[in-house]
Protein backbone atom coordinates (compact mmCIF):
# COMPACT_ATOMS: atom_id res chain seq x y z
CA UNK A 1 0.00 0.00 0.00
CA UNK A 2 0.77 3.72 -0.16
CA UNK A 3 3.02 4.67 2.54
CA UNK A 4 0.56 6.60 5.10
CA UNK A 5 1.23 10.38 5.32
CA UNK A 6 -0.43 13.14 7.19
CA UNK A 7 1.35 16.40 6.28
CA UNK A 8 -0.18 19.14 8.34
CA UNK A 9 1.07 22.54 9.15
CA UNK A 10 1.36 23.69 12.70
CA UNK A 11 -2.38 24.91 12.85
CA UNK A 12 -2.77 25.31 16.79
CA UNK A 13 -3.37 28.93 17.50
CA UNK A 14 -3.27 29.47 21.10
CA UNK A 15 -5.31 32.60 21.36
CA UNK A 16 -6.11 33.65 17.57
CA UNK A 17 -8.93 35.85 19.25
CA UNK A 18 -10.44 36.55 22.31
CA UNK A 19 -14.05 38.36 22.26
CA UNK A 20 -15.70 39.39 25.91
CA UNK A 21 -19.11 38.25 25.99
CA UNK A 22 -20.41 39.72 28.80
CA UNK A 23 -18.63 40.73 32.35
CA UNK A 24 -16.15 38.43 33.22
CA UNK A 25 -16.82 36.22 30.14
CA UNK A 26 -14.30 35.59 27.19
CA UNK A 27 -14.86 33.25 24.14
CA UNK A 28 -11.52 31.87 22.59
CA UNK A 29 -11.97 30.61 18.75
CA UNK A 30 -8.70 28.49 17.81
CA UNK A 31 -8.14 25.73 14.92
CA UNK A 32 -6.23 22.65 17.03
CA UNK A 33 -3.60 20.89 15.30
CA UNK A 34 -4.06 17.29 14.11
CA UNK A 35 -4.26 14.87 16.72
CA UNK A 36 -1.47 11.75 16.02
CA UNK A 37 -0.76 9.52 13.98
CA UNK A 38 -1.10 7.17 16.82
CA UNK A 39 -0.53 2.98 16.30
CA UNK A 40 -1.86 0.38 19.14
CA UNK A 41 0.81 -1.84 19.42
CA UNK A 42 -1.10 -3.98 22.64
CA UNK A 43 -1.44 -7.44 21.14
CA UNK A 44 -4.77 -8.69 22.73
CA UNK A 45 -4.96 -12.19 20.69
CA UNK A 46 -3.75 -13.65 17.48
CA UNK A 47 -0.37 -12.48 15.80
CA UNK A 48 0.48 -9.14 14.39
CA UNK A 49 -1.22 -9.31 10.75
CA UNK A 50 -4.82 -8.74 9.96
CA UNK A 51 -3.80 -10.36 6.19
CA UNK A 52 -6.97 -8.45 4.46
CA UNK A 53 -9.45 -9.45 6.73
CA UNK A 54 -10.94 -6.47 8.22
CA UNK A 55 -9.84 -5.35 10.55
CA UNK A 56 -13.16 -4.44 12.84
CA UNK A 57 -12.36 -1.27 13.90
CA UNK A 58 -14.06 0.99 17.01
CA UNK A 59 -12.62 4.64 17.45
CA UNK A 60 -13.39 7.45 19.33
CA UNK A 61 -12.42 10.95 20.83
CA UNK A 62 -13.06 12.89 23.52
CA UNK A 63 -12.92 16.18 24.36
CA UNK A 64 -11.56 17.21 28.67
CA UNK A 65 -11.21 19.72 30.89
CA UNK A 66 -7.85 19.39 32.78
CA UNK A 67 -7.18 22.12 34.94
CA UNK A 68 -6.01 25.29 32.86
CA UNK A 69 -5.86 22.91 29.64
CA UNK A 70 -8.37 21.37 27.00
CA UNK A 71 -7.44 17.40 26.83
CA UNK A 72 -8.31 15.27 23.50
CA UNK A 73 -8.32 11.60 24.63
CA UNK A 74 -8.53 9.22 21.93
CA UNK A 75 -8.87 5.48 21.97
CA UNK A 76 -8.44 3.13 18.43
CA UNK A 77 -9.69 -0.63 18.80
CA UNK A 78 -8.57 -2.83 15.84
CA UNK A 79 -9.66 -6.92 15.36
CA UNK A 80 -9.39 -9.02 12.64
CA UNK A 81 -12.62 -10.30 11.49
CA UNK A 82 -11.28 -14.38 11.07
CA UNK A 83 -9.22 -16.93 12.37
CA UNK A 84 -6.98 -15.61 14.10
CA UNK A 85 -8.59 -13.10 15.50
CA UNK A 86 -5.91 -10.77 15.54
CA UNK A 87 -6.73 -7.83 18.18
CA UNK A 88 -4.70 -4.82 19.40
CA UNK A 89 -5.63 -1.42 21.04
CA UNK A 90 -4.54 1.89 22.31
CA UNK A 91 -5.43 5.13 24.22
CA UNK A 92 -3.62 8.31 24.30
CA UNK A 93 -4.13 11.95 25.01
CA UNK A 94 -3.12 15.14 23.78
CA UNK A 95 -2.84 18.57 25.09
CA UNK A 96 -4.50 21.10 22.33
CA UNK A 97 -5.08 23.84 24.21
CA UNK A 98 -4.07 26.13 27.17
CA UNK A 99 -5.58 29.23 28.40
CA UNK A 100 -3.36 32.16 28.63
CA UNK A 101 -2.39 33.42 31.73
CA UNK A 102 -4.76 35.19 33.90
CA UNK A 103 -7.63 32.66 32.42
CA UNK A 104 -9.53 29.69 33.47
CA UNK A 105 -11.45 27.86 30.88
CA UNK A 106 -15.44 27.58 32.11
CA UNK A 107 -16.35 25.43 29.04
CA UNK A 108 -15.94 23.88 25.67
CA UNK A 109 -18.41 25.81 23.08
CA UNK A 110 -18.21 23.58 20.46
CA UNK A 111 -18.10 19.77 19.50
CA UNK A 112 -16.55 17.42 22.37
CA UNK A 113 -17.00 13.75 20.88
CA UNK A 114 -16.99 11.67 17.77
CA UNK A 115 -17.12 7.74 17.34
CA UNK A 116 -16.68 5.57 14.58
CA UNK A 117 -17.31 1.52 14.16
CA UNK A 118 -16.65 -0.38 10.54
CA UNK A 119 -15.12 -3.14 9.04
CA UNK A 120 -11.75 -1.25 7.04
CA UNK A 121 -10.51 -1.90 3.85
CA UNK A 122 -6.94 -2.54 3.40
CA UNK A 123 -5.28 1.37 3.49
CA UNK A 124 -5.68 4.59 4.10
CA UNK A 125 -10.04 5.19 5.28
CA UNK A 126 -9.83 8.93 5.11
CA UNK A 127 -13.65 10.58 6.35
CA UNK A 128 -15.11 13.30 7.66
CA UNK A 129 -18.38 12.41 9.82
CA UNK A 130 -20.93 13.58 6.54
CA UNK A 131 -19.47 11.51 4.48
CA UNK A 132 -18.50 8.33 6.63
CA UNK A 133 -21.84 6.24 5.11
CA UNK A 134 -20.37 6.24 1.64
CA UNK A 135 -16.51 6.34 2.61
CA UNK A 136 -16.95 2.94 4.82
CA UNK A 137 -14.86 -0.21 3.46
CA UNK A 138 -16.71 -3.63 3.85
CA UNK A 139 -19.88 -2.99 4.38
CA UNK A 140 -22.96 -0.67 3.51
CA UNK A 141 -22.59 2.72 4.97
CA UNK A 142 -26.24 2.46 6.56
CA UNK A 143 -24.61 -0.84 8.93
CA UNK A 144 -22.11 1.77 10.57
CA UNK A 145 -22.78 2.89 14.01
CA UNK A 146 -21.40 6.46 14.16
CA UNK A 147 -21.75 10.08 16.75
CA UNK A 148 -20.45 13.32 16.32
CA UNK A 149 -21.51 16.32 17.54
CA UNK A 150 -18.87 18.96 15.52
CA UNK A 151 -16.05 17.98 17.03
CA UNK A 152 -14.40 16.22 14.09
CA UNK A 153 -13.48 17.20 10.88
CA UNK A 154 -11.57 14.54 9.20
CA UNK A 155 -10.77 10.70 10.46
CA UNK A 156 -7.66 8.68 8.87
CA UNK A 157 -7.18 5.89 9.53
CA UNK A 158 -5.12 2.93 8.67
CA UNK A 159 -6.42 -0.89 9.09
CA UNK A 160 -4.20 -3.80 7.08
CA UNK A 161 -1.33 -2.83 5.62
CA UNK A 162 0.92 -4.30 3.67
CA UNK A 163 3.07 -5.88 5.93
CA UNK A 164 2.92 -6.70 10.11
CA UNK A 165 0.01 -4.43 10.94
CA UNK A 166 -0.06 -4.31 14.56
CA UNK A 167 3.13 -2.38 16.16
CA UNK A 168 5.81 -3.25 18.36
CA UNK A 169 7.11 0.29 18.59
CA UNK A 170 5.60 3.91 18.90
CA UNK A 171 6.63 4.93 15.07
CA UNK A 172 3.34 4.36 13.01
CA UNK A 173 5.00 4.24 9.63
CA UNK A 174 3.43 1.32 7.99
CA UNK A 175 1.25 0.13 10.76
CA UNK A 176 -2.88 0.17 11.80
CA UNK A 177 -2.86 3.93 12.95
CA UNK A 178 -5.50 6.86 13.47
CA UNK A 179 -5.02 10.24 13.19
CA UNK A 180 -7.78 13.23 13.78
CA UNK A 181 -8.51 16.33 12.04
CA UNK A 182 -10.49 18.53 14.66
CA UNK A 183 -13.16 21.89 13.46
CA UNK A 184 -12.46 25.29 14.60
CA UNK A 185 -13.03 25.36 18.37
CA UNK A 186 -14.85 27.80 20.99
CA UNK A 187 -13.76 28.09 24.60
CA UNK A 188 -15.43 29.89 27.51
CA UNK A 189 -13.45 31.75 29.33
CA UNK A 190 -13.30 33.80 32.62
CA UNK A 191 -11.06 36.25 33.48
CA UNK A 192 -9.26 35.38 37.00
CA UNK A 193 -9.92 38.24 39.46
CA UNK A 194 -6.74 40.29 40.27
CA UNK A 195 -6.93 39.26 43.81
CA UNK A 196 -7.22 35.28 42.75
CA UNK A 197 -3.71 33.90 43.38
CA UNK A 198 -4.97 30.61 41.70
CA UNK A 199 -3.37 30.95 37.95
CA UNK A 200 -4.38 27.16 37.36
CA UNK A 201 -7.81 27.61 35.63
CA UNK A 202 -10.58 26.04 36.34
CA UNK A 203 -10.62 22.48 37.71
CA UNK A 204 -10.58 19.59 35.95
CA UNK A 205 -14.65 18.27 36.14
CA UNK A 206 -15.33 15.17 37.79
CA UNK A 207 -17.95 13.86 35.85
CA UNK A 208 -15.57 12.45 33.30
CA UNK A 209 -12.80 9.84 33.88
CA UNK A 210 -10.73 7.38 31.45
CA UNK A 211 -10.10 4.23 33.79
CA UNK A 212 -8.39 2.06 30.93
CA UNK A 213 -8.38 2.02 27.06
CA UNK A 214 -11.63 0.36 26.44
CA UNK A 215 -13.43 2.10 28.87
CA UNK A 216 -15.29 5.70 29.04
CA UNK A 217 -17.40 5.75 32.31
CA UNK A 218 -19.31 8.96 33.97
CA UNK A 219 -18.75 9.11 37.36
CA UNK A 220 -21.30 11.04 38.54
CA UNK A 221 -21.54 12.63 42.49
CA UNK A 222 -24.35 10.12 43.41
CA UNK A 223 -23.55 6.45 44.19
CA UNK A 224 -23.63 5.11 40.32
CA UNK A 225 -22.06 5.18 37.46
CA UNK A 226 -22.44 3.69 33.96
CA UNK A 227 -19.54 2.44 32.37
CA UNK A 228 -19.41 1.82 28.20
CA UNK A 229 -16.78 -0.71 27.77
CA UNK A 230 -15.62 -2.82 24.19
CA UNK A 231 -14.89 -6.02 24.94
CA UNK A 232 -11.83 -7.99 23.58
CA UNK A 233 -12.83 -11.26 21.53
CA UNK A 234 -14.05 -14.02 23.58
CA UNK A 235 -12.04 -17.52 22.67
CA UNK A 236 -10.81 -18.86 20.20
CA UNK A 237 -11.67 -21.95 22.46
CA UNK A 238 -11.42 -25.76 21.00
CA UNK A 239 -13.52 -28.39 22.88
CA UNK A 240 -10.99 -31.78 23.91
CA UNK A 241 -13.57 -33.76 26.15
CA UNK A 242 -14.17 -37.04 23.57
CA UNK A 243 -18.01 -37.68 24.88
CA UNK A 244 -18.34 -40.03 21.66
CA UNK A 245 -16.83 -41.95 18.66
CA UNK A 246 -13.79 -40.87 17.26
CA UNK A 247 -12.04 -37.20 16.94
CA UNK A 248 -13.04 -36.83 13.42
CA UNK A 249 -16.73 -35.55 12.28
CA UNK A 250 -15.65 -37.05 8.19
CA UNK A 251 -17.79 -33.94 6.77
CA UNK A 252 -20.71 -34.83 8.28
CA UNK A 253 -22.37 -31.94 10.03
CA UNK A 254 -21.50 -31.64 12.97
CA UNK A 255 -24.05 -30.63 14.33
CA UNK A 256 -23.21 -27.30 16.75
CA UNK A 257 -25.13 -25.78 19.89
CA UNK A 258 -23.44 -22.86 21.66
CA UNK A 259 -23.94 -20.09 24.02
CA UNK A 260 -22.28 -17.40 25.75
CA UNK A 261 -23.70 -15.64 28.55
CA UNK A 262 -22.86 -12.49 30.88
CA UNK A 263 -21.72 -13.35 34.79
CA UNK A 264 -21.40 -10.59 37.61
CA UNK A 265 -19.28 -11.55 40.26
CA UNK A 266 -18.34 -8.79 42.84
CA UNK A 267 -16.54 -6.26 41.17
CA UNK A 268 -15.86 -8.68 37.91
CA UNK A 269 -17.97 -9.38 34.90
CA UNK A 270 -17.12 -12.77 33.15
CA UNK A 271 -18.26 -14.35 29.32
CA UNK A 272 -19.02 -18.01 30.04
CA UNK A 273 -19.23 -20.03 26.83
CA UNK A 274 -20.33 -23.62 25.90
CA UNK A 275 -19.99 -25.58 22.85
CA UNK A 276 -21.25 -29.23 22.19
CA UNK A 277 -20.62 -30.13 18.70
CA UNK A 278 -21.83 -33.71 17.31
CA UNK A 279 -21.34 -35.49 14.10
CA UNK A 280 -24.72 -36.32 11.86
CA UNK A 281 -23.96 -40.05 11.43
CA UNK A 282 -22.46 -43.00 13.24
CA UNK A 283 -20.33 -43.28 14.89
CA UNK A 284 -21.72 -39.86 16.02
CA UNK A 285 -18.01 -38.53 17.06
CA UNK A 286 -19.06 -36.18 19.93
CA UNK A 287 -17.49 -33.35 22.51
CA UNK A 288 -18.29 -30.78 24.76
CA UNK A 289 -16.72 -27.63 26.68
CA UNK A 290 -16.98 -24.46 28.91
CA UNK A 291 -15.03 -21.69 29.13
CA UNK A 292 -14.94 -18.62 31.27
CA UNK A 293 -13.22 -14.94 30.32
CA UNK A 294 -12.71 -12.12 32.77
CA UNK A 295 -14.25 -8.94 30.73
CA UNK A 296 -13.76 -6.30 33.19
CA UNK A 297 -12.98 -5.63 36.42
CA UNK A 298 -14.36 -2.34 38.27
CA UNK A 299 -12.44 0.07 39.90
CA UNK A 300 -11.10 -0.07 43.67
CA UNK A 301 -14.12 0.78 46.04
CA UNK A 302 -16.83 0.06 43.22
CA UNK A 303 -18.73 -3.39 42.74
CA UNK A 304 -20.91 -4.15 39.54
CA UNK A 305 -24.90 -3.91 39.99
CA UNK A 306 -26.02 -4.94 36.14
CA UNK A 307 -25.23 -5.21 32.72
CA UNK A 308 -27.61 -2.67 30.86
CA UNK A 309 -26.78 -4.07 27.63
CA UNK A 310 -26.85 -7.34 26.08
CA UNK A 311 -26.99 -10.39 27.90
CA UNK A 312 -27.16 -13.80 26.29
CA UNK A 313 -26.78 -15.43 22.47
CA UNK A 314 -27.02 -19.08 21.39
CA UNK A 315 -27.08 -20.64 18.17
CA UNK A 316 -28.04 -23.89 17.01
CA UNK A 317 -27.37 -24.89 13.45
CA UNK A 318 -25.71 -28.15 11.56
CA UNK A 319 -22.19 -26.86 10.61
CA UNK A 320 -20.81 -27.10 6.96
CA UNK A 321 -16.77 -27.96 6.49
CA UNK A 322 -15.15 -24.54 7.34
CA UNK A 323 -15.55 -21.13 9.89
CA UNK A 324 -19.16 -20.44 10.05
CA UNK A 325 -18.65 -16.78 10.72
CA UNK A 326 -22.24 -14.60 11.27
CA UNK A 327 -23.65 -12.26 12.90
CA UNK A 328 -27.12 -12.34 14.98
CA UNK A 329 -28.91 -10.45 11.98
CA UNK A 330 -27.24 -12.38 9.38
CA UNK A 331 -27.62 -15.44 10.96
CA UNK A 332 -30.76 -17.17 9.32
CA UNK A 333 -29.34 -16.38 5.43
CA UNK A 334 -25.29 -17.13 6.96
CA UNK A 335 -25.82 -20.82 7.89
CA UNK A 336 -24.39 -24.28 6.59
CA UNK A 337 -26.28 -26.73 6.29
CA UNK A 338 -30.13 -26.29 6.80
CA UNK A 339 -32.23 -23.85 5.75
CA UNK A 340 -32.45 -20.83 7.98
CA UNK A 341 -35.82 -21.12 9.10
CA UNK A 342 -34.89 -24.21 11.20
CA UNK A 343 -32.41 -22.77 13.08
CA UNK A 344 -33.64 -21.85 16.70
CA UNK A 345 -31.33 -18.46 17.56
CA UNK A 346 -31.54 -16.08 20.23
CA UNK A 347 -29.63 -13.06 20.88
CA UNK A 348 -30.50 -10.01 23.32
CA UNK A 349 -28.06 -7.51 22.00
CA UNK A 350 -24.91 -8.85 22.89
CA UNK A 351 -22.85 -11.04 20.31
CA UNK A 352 -21.94 -8.76 17.32
CA UNK A 353 -20.42 -12.01 15.37
CA UNK A 354 -19.96 -15.77 16.22
CA UNK A 355 -17.01 -17.33 14.43
CA UNK A 356 -17.10 -20.92 14.82
CA UNK A 357 -15.40 -23.75 13.12
CA UNK A 358 -16.84 -27.20 12.89
CA UNK A 359 -15.60 -29.82 10.26
CA UNK A 360 -11.90 -29.30 9.37
CA UNK A 361 -9.59 -30.63 6.75
CA UNK A 362 -8.01 -33.26 9.63
CA UNK A 363 -8.83 -34.59 12.78
CA UNK A 364 -11.23 -32.11 14.39
CA UNK A 365 -12.30 -32.71 18.35
CA UNK A 366 -8.51 -31.46 19.58
CA UNK A 367 -6.72 -33.55 22.11
CA UNK A 368 -5.02 -30.18 23.58
CA UNK A 369 -5.49 -26.85 24.18
CA UNK A 370 -4.63 -25.62 20.93
CA UNK A 371 -7.31 -24.75 18.48
CA UNK A 372 -5.32 -24.91 15.17
CA UNK A 373 -6.89 -26.64 13.15
CA UNK A 374 -9.70 -27.69 15.41
CA UNK A 375 -13.54 -27.54 16.03
CA UNK A 376 -13.43 -24.20 17.63
CA UNK A 377 -15.77 -21.36 18.91
CA UNK A 378 -14.81 -17.90 19.21
CA UNK A 379 -17.42 -14.48 20.01
CA UNK A 380 -17.15 -11.00 19.18
CA UNK A 381 -18.86 -8.89 21.62
CA UNK A 382 -20.94 -5.93 20.95
CA UNK A 383 -19.97 -2.74 23.22
CA UNK A 384 -21.62 -3.40 26.63
CA UNK A 385 -22.95 -0.61 29.25
CA UNK A 386 -22.42 -1.84 33.00
CA UNK A 387 -23.84 -0.37 36.35
CA UNK A 388 -21.26 0.22 38.89
CA UNK A 389 -21.78 1.51 42.59
CA UNK A 390 -19.74 2.82 44.76
CA UNK A 391 -18.99 0.31 47.95
CA UNK A 392 -19.66 2.63 51.48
Amino acid sequence: MKQFILSVSALLITMCSIAQTKAGDYTAQFVPSTIGPYCPKKLLGGDREFGGHGPEIWSWVKLRISGNTIVADVYMHARETVSDWSETEGNWSKIIYTAPAGYQIASIGSGQYSEVHYISKPGVNAFSPTGLLTAIGGQKGTDVPFKDDGLVARWNIVGDTGGDDISTDDNPNDDTQVAIQLNPMKVKLTKIPANNSSTTGAAAPKTMAIVSPRIVTTLLINKDSTVQYVPSTVGPYCPNKLLGGDREFGGHGPEIWAWTKIVIRGRDVYATVYMHARETVSDWSETEGTWSKLLYTAPAGYEVIDVLSGKYSEVHYISRPGVNAFSPTGLLTALGGQHGTDVPFKDDGLVTRWNIVGDTGGTDISDDTNCNDDTQVAVQLNPMKIKIRKVN
